[in-house]
């Protein structure tokens, strides 16, 4: 049997609303600056279309979870936010508004 595993996603930027982890590509190495990209579904359409703004240059934390218990947590900030809407689970368009911060 295997455990599963999860990885949680948050930030102050929320509000104390949970935001669903829909992909995850990243590098983290001892003695490095790691990078993550992370895809997140928000909980509804007024907080996605506000999220990007807000969660821009906001301390955030990826917690990796097995068997329902926390085994790793990588703290880190915002530095690229985008924002695409895709409501029938369509690719987002290759045109997604993009913010980026250059000195958080």
């Amino acid at each position: 049997m295997t455990d599963l595993r999860w990885v949680r996603f948050e930030s102050a930027a929320f509000g104390g609303a949970c935001c669903e982890v829909r992909g995850l590509v990243g590098e983290d190495e001892l003695n490095r600056l790691f990078s993550f990209a992370v895809e997140i579904a928000a909980p509804d359409v007024v907080l996605a279309r506000r999220l990007p703004r807000e969660l821009l240059c906001s301390p955030a934390t990826l917690i990796f979870e097995e068997a329902g218990c926390a085994v790793a947590r990588i703290h880190g900030i915002a530095a690229e936010v985008r924002h695409a809407e895709s409501p029938e689970g369509r690719p987002p368009p290759s045109h997604s508004p993009s913010s980026r911060a250059p000195g958080c």
